[in-house]
């Protein structure tokens, strides 16, 4: 209704992309030893494994349970269960031996962590501590976006996430309050947000982001959380596209003339919002 206009924020943060590795374990002598005695030198070129908490942030494994997942990952592929493109990708065929981990950061649990369907649960004498969380595996080299990006197929993905995730409560924090530009709790509310996982762009941002820093240092890169109204465009066509905000698919009769527009508070913003069925996106 008019009095309380509901609000659907789009939250974007970097990625992690997760891919295959086809090396056999044959040529990885260090698996065959105690984890704790592998070689720094491999230690440094093992992919990273990674747990979801309960927020939705990942946490990186320590380095044993790293090369007990590396070991058990590989050996999916080895037996002819999984091909590598398949890696790291969650099926419903035969159900794959889950690993035992002491649990990350809690005391006495085990982690039950199937590398097959990426997921881990904690159990505590044997009682299953909440639902299966998300695990990711990282290659060393690749660009890592951020702590809560998930699994991801294509280049882009849009993905919605819960109220009391991370990335939901950045987000409300952010646009919701009493401080001067925010959105006013007891009038506005926001029902949805979504991560924006855009590889290619963040690629670039980050390496755009490097250049400014080298050439200014850290301390000059005044780097700010901005708002932007897309009127007619619904948010997900801009957040899809190969190039995001375009200077040349600005408005031509613009204030400033054709560029993209950006806002430091939400309730300016506002007034430029997309809207769906009567509520501002």
């Amino acid at each position: 209704t008019p009095a309380s206009p509901r609000a659907r924020f789009g939250c974007e943060s970097p990625q992690a992309a997760i891919s295959s590795r086809t090396t056999s374990t044959s040529s990885l002598s260090p698996f065959s030893a105690s984890p704790s005695s592998s070689p720094a030198a491999f230690l440094h070129h093992l992919p990273v494994w990674e747990w979801c908490n309960d927020e939705g942030v990942f946490t990186a494994y320590d380095d044993d349970s790293r090369v007990q997942l590396e070991a058990a990952f590989l050996q999916l592929g080895s037996d002819g269960r999984v091909s590598p493109s398949d890696r790291g990708v969650a099926h419903s065929g035969e159900a794959s031996q889950p690993l035992e981990l002491p649990a990350p950061h809690i005391d006495g649990a085990i982690a039950h962590v199937d590398v097959r369907s990426m997921t881990q649960l904690i159990t505590r004498r044997g009682v299953l501590l909440g639902p299966p969380t998300d695990v990711r595996r990282i290659e060393r080299g690749q660009a890592v976006g951020g702590p809560t990006w998930t699994s991801q197929a294509q280049d882009v993905a849009i993905v919605d996430v819960p109220a009391h995730h991370a990335d939901a409560l950045q987000a409300m924090k952010a646009v919701l309050g009493e401080a001067e530009g925010q959105l006013d709790p007891a009038s506005y509310a926001v029902v949805g947000v979504s991560r924006v996982q855009h590889r290619s762009l963040r690629l670039r941002y980050e390496l755009e982001r490097a250049d400014m820093q080298r050439e200014r240092g850290a301390h000059q890169l005044n780097e700010q959380l901005l708002f932007h109204g897309t009127r007619r465009h619904p948010p997900a066509s801009i957040a899809r596209d190969r190039d995001g905000f375009m200077v040349e698919r600005g408005g031509s009769t613009s204030y400033y003339g054709r560029g993209c527009y950006f806002a430091e508070t939400p309730r300016y913003a506002l007034h430029y919002a997309h809207r769906r069925g009567g509520d501002p996106q």
